[in-house]
């Protein structure tokens, strides 16, 4: 079985499992209600998990699943798996949104390319790992039970060869935006899934800087406290 197909199946795991709590929990909730024991607390729609518990903490991963970049010049390169994790500071809440300082750590990153020494032979998996110290994230509908959201993060990568071609550097920035949804669950923990554009560069620190956009779906899991 290939690396690629390994790998790009661990967020839909992530969203299965969390599914499944969901609608155990869902469960529950609908026998407890048809018991008469729901308090008023227990039905109502208003999550406020983001003004009690500001700080999260959790883990994400992401795929390219193969997909062609949005913004095309990928340069036939590709992200077929991110592992990170996050800590993540809700600064404001309001009504409709709300603001969320984030820092991700990423020890893996692999970037899928054209093979540096036989070019159309096949393809080089090249690893690498960094960190995302700038994170800012808009939460929209933060009391609801669907958090639709955005956000922009980037941070410094090291990889293990030149990234995307054998010219290149071996440290670049990696610079991403995320559209997508976040979901509570019970006790203050909640998934996320989103769809994710990144742009790989070494931002002209090399007089050679090619650089190359990626397509991602992201699948991830925290708990605020």
């Amino acid at each position: 079985m290939k690396l690629t197909s390994i790998v790009g199946a661990v967020p839909i795991a992530i969203l299965i499992m969390a599914g499944g709590t969901l609608s155990a929990s869902a469960q529950v909730a609908t026998t407890v209600s048809s018991a008469g024991l729901a308090s008023p607390s227990s039905t109502s729609t208003v999550d406020s998990s983001l003004e009690d518990h500001r700080n999260e903490f959790g883990f994400w991963m992401a795929s390219s699943f193969g997909l062609p970049s949005a913004l095309g010049g990928s340069r036939d390169a590709s992200i077929p798996f991110v592992l990170g994790f996050r800590y993540g500071r809700v600064l404001l809440v309001g009504k409709a949104l709300a603001f969320e300082y984030t820092a991700d750590l990423v020890p893996v990153v692999i970037v899928s390319q054209p093979k540096a020494s036989t070019p159309g032979s096949g393809r080089d998996h090249v690893y690498g790992g960094g960190a995302v110290p700038v994170g800012l994230k808009f939460i929209f509908n933060p009391r609801g039970r669907i958090k639709p959201f955005v956000s922009a993060q980037s941070g410094p990568f090291y990889f293990s060869h030149p990234v995307p071609v054998s010219d290149a550097t071996h440290f670049n920035f990696y610079s991403t935006g995320d559209i997508g949804v976040q979901i509570p669950l019970s006790g203050n923990r909640s998934i996320t899934a989103a769809y994710r554009i990144g742009h790989v560069s070494n931002a002209g620190i090399s007089q050679v800087n090619p650089g190359f956009n990626s397509s991602t779906f992201v699948a991830g899991f925290s708990i605020y406290k």
